[in-house]
């Protein structure tokens, strides 16, 4: 590229399953065909798959040694297996920058989740779980069948840990890389300007958007014309809540409330009994009538 230094990046996703829910552990990357430099983006051609996998082997294996999780006996013995010792590069081929499509799919795809419903069937003659290999169960593909604690055990080894991240930014991708090319971009000679906000922030407006692709719900959809509807005011007094919920027909009887727990290191007897107050006090309370 003659360029002498620049900057990548990269979106990884940890993956631990293969296709048949066995333990396959590998990880799916998005990165860009080059890199960038002052702003501008260069292009690389001619990328080599067998090049990364051995230069990732090689970065791998030094740091699983230094850590004492394998010999040096080991990696001998990898180094003298055929198709580079077990580590292979697949690539899918480029996306472009402007297929919006493309990239939402190929990000759902590394980021899938380890078992699809659509791929597992219940035995409940053998008390067993088939996995299929794709999710069109008729055409050709391999299964396997597993005892119901075979299942759970892979289950429980596909399951991360709480708290544990399995989707890495890298480089330009990375929160400290845009905070660090925002700080560059500032114009240091202007003050900055100072905002009066009042009341709560507003809402993202992509709210409407996730919802419609999480549950294939258009909330802002009119269901009796088909018109697009706008969210012009929330209204959060009680008394106009319940005029407008009485005129379009809608129930505002409040359940009762909720009784009063205790921490079980400080019951007592008197504890134990139905605190909640009959109904009678709900069917002559205001608060409790439409």
């Amino acid at each position: 590229m003659g360029l002498d230094d620049g900057y990548a990046g990269g979106i990884y996703c940890i993956q631990s399953q293969g296709s048949l829910f066995n333990y396959h552990p590998h990880s799916h990357a998005l990165v860009p065909a080059g890199i960038m430099k002052n702003g501008t983006f260069h292009e690389q051609t001619n990328i080599s798959t067998t090049v990364i996998a051995k230069i990732f082997r090689a970065r791998l294996l030094t740091i699983l040694l230094a850590k004492g999780v394998i010999t040096q006996e080991l990696i001998d013995m990898l180094m003298t297996w055929n198709h580079n010792s077990g580590f292979n590069v697949h690539t899918r081929g480029r996306i472009s920058g402007d297929d919006g499509d493309a990239i939402e799919n190929i990000a759902r795809y590394m980021s899938r989740a380890a078992i699809s419903v659509e791929r597992v069937e219940f035995n409940p003659d053998e008390n067993s779980i088939t996995v299929y290999e794709k999710q069109d169960r008729t055409s050709c593909g391999m299964t396997t069948t597993y005892t119901m604690m075979e299942f759970m055990a892979l289950l429980a080894g596909h399951t991360p840990s709480p708290y544990e991240p399995l989707v890495y930014y890298y480089g330009i991708y990375s929160s400290s890389w845009r905070g660090k090319e925002k700080r560059e971009n500032a114009d240091k000679d202007k003050a900055p300007e100072v905002e009066e906000i009042r009341g709560i922030s507003k809402a993202s407006s992509t709210w409407a958007r996730l919802i419609r692709k999480i549950f294939e719900v258009d909330v802002l959809r009119c269901k009796k014309c088909g018109g697009e509807m706008k969210v012009i005011a929330f209204i959060t007094e009680e008394k106009s809540v319940r005029r407008i919920l009485n005129h379009i027909g809608e129930q505002t009887q409040r359940g009762p409330p909720l009784r009063q727990t205790h921490s079980p290191a400080i019951l007592t007897d008197a504890d134990h009994g139905d605190d909640s107050p009959p109904v009678e006090v709900y069917a002559h309370d205001p608060q409790y009538i439409v």
